[in-house]
């Protein structure tokens, strides 16, 4: 869960049949909404270079936040944070700058995000992140809106997320 080891040891991986429960992990997935759209209007190659910027600024306040990049899904991502407090501060940060209004990188987003154990496994020779906890944090896009971040019953019972949004 450190970027710092997922930079230097990028190819390294868990041996073969090889998970290791990683205990507990505060799961995010931020997804762009209208993609589909956004490349009808712009084309393939000027949507793919905004495409870029928006993976490169995801990266940049992802680590701000001390949490890593476990992979992308087409246009979505998948972070992960040992401290929810940071995930939710992250993900204020996230729905902020992906508003729609940076002629840069003019796309809005949604975010969901769950907590829970995890186990760590071999995926198409990287390490990835597999369970229900991630399971639900995925799913819990399809009930988010725009601007909008969903969070789960089991991430806002955690003491400092309860207290920071009271």
């Amino acid at each position: 869960n450190f970027s710092e080891f997922r930079e230097i040891f990028s190819d390294e991986t868990l041996a073969y049949g090889i998970s290791i429960d990683i205990g507990i992990q505060n799961i995010l997935f931020i997804d762009i909404v209208g993609s589909t759209e956004y490349y009808k209007n712009f084309g393939d190659t000027e949507a793919f270079k905004t495409i870029r910027k928006y993976f490169i600024k995801v990266n940049e306040i992802t680590k701000a936040y001390n949490g890593v990049i476990v992979k992308t899904i087409g246009d979505a991502v998948m972070l992960s944070f040992p401290d929810p407090l940071e995930a939710l501060r992250c993900s204020i940060k996230l729905i902020s700058t992906f508003d729609g209004s940076d002629s840069e990188v003019p796309l809005t987003t949604r975010i969901s995000i769950n907590r829970g154990s995890c186990l760590a496994v071999n995926l198409d020779t990287l390490i990835d992140y597999f369970g229900q906890t991630v399971n639900v944090a995925s799913k819990l896009q399809t009930f988010t809106d725009s601007g909008e971040i969903s969070l789960t019953e089991e991430f806002t019972n955690e003491p400092s997320v309860s207290g920071y949004l009271r």
